[in-house]
């Protein structure tokens, strides 16, 4: 047959270049917009590409062009596949395409990263010129590369893919925000023969008789003997190490429905719900052994493992985690899946031995501290106040109606791979009938209801879509053409290094191991300055300073919220008290404070509360930094250190009067709001949040001229201010002049 020139190994590779000329013009217009370091790289390298992108442009739209170009390529390939000019060239490009898909992947990476490190021109500057000339040099000799993609086997993908997953998760310790601080603590006073701390609020002097479960005791014990002998970069560590085994473990359960490459892809499209809370917490333990219990079932129903191992294996990760984490109920509730499988599958012999592992099993969860007692804890883990909700038990679609914006983008992905994995599961039933999917389905049912019901339950649904899906998918492909899998198989994988790039993943978020840098210093100053008294703190603080505090100090709350304090207590004692100037001065009264040690809160009453501190002439601000407030009562025991550390605020700090101006446009006391947002400008002129709701409240009161005013300044101060873009083109549509809306 004769060779076309459409058909030539020549067009083929003009293409190709040009595809990857483009994609590396897009990448490199993406950094110079967000980068203003790089001015001496864009005078050098680009100048005429600084302008391409504007910097509204948001990170899908980027890869979604780098999908559009290795898609096309791939299009061309199909296309042409018959009429190539030998096997091997078709060989050739496919192996090309692998490489494209990589190399690709790992440009993304570096692109986004090199963004992150804006304050170290050098390193960027240099990292993008190696990164470029390492990913170009990649593609001028990727036919060298053949021999190495036929021999890329099981072992460095999984390694691969360990690798990337563990860069999402490698988080440093921030105690300010976590509850690691009270677990060290409890494990340290087990550990020294305390038992109140197991069944009494002990570190509160407000409720100190209330009854508490310490239900997570063990994990406690665990993180403080690693704490104590590795500090908090090999207690990180570890526990990166725990969540990349768990990872493994539902991988290799999830092997066994499907062949490796389904399962990468699938790994790899669950990047975001396992990453969605990757602090370390009891519920990591939770993961590992849902994982270790489903690979036991597995391997003893494909007569890997004797029926006495599994017995004697289970049981005891039972009973290490009844007393680790409230999650404890999955155990036997996976047992009684498969049971009730085995029972209508009519294979009486699993059946029988299962239902005796089930009984065993939750003969084991008597097996802890409290008894039968540890049954109701679940009840009142998710209790919630009407007044004090916790976000972490907000339903997913309540997320979603609050367009709470840290949580938008793994919600409406969640629901998105909900609708095809339920779906696809509902089709088999349909088709095979449903006693095949009994216990596939109701895991899916349970997890999924779980985790739309309380987002803090997406971590173990992100763990069992993998072998969950693997399962679905192989059996719809059961009938499929060899080629038509293998070209599924590519698509999924690709949609997979997507999601893993770009949902729910900060680019900018710094990536280590350890404890946030300046963590410690509000509690080394604390103890330095020999600060004494009770303390009033809120409630996000209350793991940091029974970490660094206790049992030297009492505190007034702690974040276990409704598990340890009585519900009326919360609502009528501690959110009322910083809404209410005359509750706050009864408590005082009462409780006699001496210190304020409180964490800045996005509360309407949290920020009330702080604004009357600042404003507040009996109380001397005298520590002050990102994550934390020190205020002292001006007494004579308090004199010496006001002296030496009271922090002057001129009249009010801007980020006080913006904090009172939100308080206020909430309650609709717009004028009110305005003067506060025109304080917090004149005391910080590039204040570009405050500009762009002042421009809100010009725009609201009709007046458009100052509202666009506004919120070009808001652009002008903060390039990649979206809201100010949106509201600036709502307000030139206002004005009936869509041109200037659109740009």
């Amino acid at each position: 047959m004769p060779i076309t020139l459409f058909n030539s190994n020549l067009f083929f590779l003009t293409c190709l270049s040009l595809l990857w000329a483009w994609q590396v013009m897009l990448a490199s217009a993406f950094i110079l917009s967000h980068y203003p370091a790089s001015s001496s790289l864009a005078s050098q390298l680009l100048p005429e590409w600084r302008g391409l992108l504007k910097p509204e442009w948001k990170p899908f739209i980027y890869h979604l062009v780098l999908v559009a170009g290795i898609s096309f390529q791939m299009i061309l390939l199909w296309i042409n596949r018959e009429v190539l000019e030998t096997r091997d060239l078709l060989r050739l490009w496919k192996d090309y395409l692998i490489i494209e898909i990589l190399v690709t992947f790992i440009w993304s990476s570096a692109a986004f990263k090199i963004i992150a490190y804006a304050d170290h021109s050098v390193l960027a500057e240099n990292a993008f010129v190696v990164l470029s000339a390492a990913a170009l040099l990649c593609k001028g000799f990727y036919n060298r590369w053949r021999h190495w993609i036929k021999i890329l086997k099981y072992r460095p993908v999984i390694i691969l893919i360990l690798c990337w997953l563990g860069w999402h998760l490698a988080i440093p310790v921030d105690l300010m925000r976590s509850d690691l601080g009270r677990h060290i603590k409890n494990g340290e006073l087990i550990l020294q023969g305390n038992g109140d701390v197991l069944y009494k609020n002990y570190y509160s002097y407000t409720n100190p008789e209330y009854p508490f479960l310490n239900y997570q005791w063990l994990f406690g014990v665990f993180s403080f003997v690693l704490w104590h002998y590795f500090g908090f970069t090999g207690l990180s560590f570890i526990y990166l190490i725990l969540e990349l085994f768990t990872f493994y473990v539902f991988f290799r359960c999830a092997e066994r429905y499907s062949s490796w490459l389904t399962t990468c892809a699938f790994g790899l499209l669950c990047f975001p719900f396992i990453t969605f809370r990757n602090e370390v917490r009891p519920e990591g333990i939770s993961y590992l052994f849902c994982g270790l219990f489903w690979w036991a079932i597995t391997a003893y129903q494909h007569k890997r493992l004797k029926s006495s191992y599994l017995f004697i294996s289970l049981s005891i990760l039972q009973i290490i985690w009844v007393n680790t984490h409230i999650f404890f109920l999955m155990g036997p509730f996976l047992i009684a899946i498969v049971w009730l499988q085995a029972r209508i599958n009519r294979e009486e012999q699993q059946a029988d031995i299962f239902q005796k592992l089930f009984l065993l099993l939750l003969g084991m969860c008597v097996i802890n501290p409290f008894g039968l007692n540890i049954f109701l804890v679940p009840l009142d883990t998710w209790k919630e106040s009407a007044s004090f909700p916790i976000i972490e038990n907000f339903s997913v679609l309540y997320l979603l109606k609050e367009k709470i914006m840290a949580y938008r983008n793994v919600s409406v992905y969640f629901l998105a791979t909900l609708a095809m994995l339920g779906s696809s599961l509902i089709y088999l039933i349909r088709r095979e009938g449903f006693r095949k999917y009994i216990s596939f389905g109701l895991l899916t049912l349970i997890v999924s209801v779980a985790a739309m019901k309380t987002n803090r339950m997406i971590g173990l649904f992100g763990y069992f879509f993998i072998p969950l899906s693997s399962y679905v998918y192989s059996r719809l492909m059961q009938s499929k053409t060899v080629n038509f899998k293998k070209n599924m198989e590519v698509v999924l994988v690709a949609a997979g290094i997507i999601v893993s790039m770009s949902c729910n993943f900060d680019w900018q978020q710094r990536h280590a191991i350890g404890i946030v840098q300046g963590s410690n210093d509000a509690a080394e100053f604390f103890k330095r300055e020999k600060i004494s008294g009770v303390i009033f703190n809120n409630y996000g603080i209350g793991g940091y300073l029974i970490f660094h505090l206790s049992p030297q100090h009492k505190l007034f709350v702690d974040n276990r919220g409704l598990a340890a304090f009585p519900e009326d207590f919360i609502e009528k004692t501690y959110v009322q008290m910083q809404w209410n100037e005359d509750r706050w001065h009864q408590l005082d009264q009462k409780y006699q404070f001496d210190v304020i040690f409180i964490s800045p809160e996005q509360s309407e009453w949290g920020l009330r509360f702080l604004t009357n501190r600042l404003a507040d002439h009996d109380w001397a601000l005298v520590f002050l930094n990102k994550e934390t407030r020190i205020f002292l009562k001006r007494n004579a025991h308090n004199a010496p250190l006001i002296r030496r550390n009271e922090i002057h605020v001129p009249a009010k700090d801007a980020e006080d009067y913006y904090n009172r101006g939100i308080i206020n446009a909430k309650a609709h006391n717009f004028t009110q709001a305005m003067s506060d947002f025109n304080k917090a400008i004149a005391i910080d002129p590039n204040y570009a949040i405050a500009y762009n709701n002042r421009g809100f409240i010009y725009a609201n009161q009709g007046d458009l001229t100052h509202a666009i005013s506004d919120f070009n300044k808001a652009i002008e101060i903060k390039p990649d201010f979206r809201d100010a873009y949106n509201n600036r083109a709502f307000a030139y549509q206002q004005l009936n002049e869509y041109g200037k809306a659109k740009k």
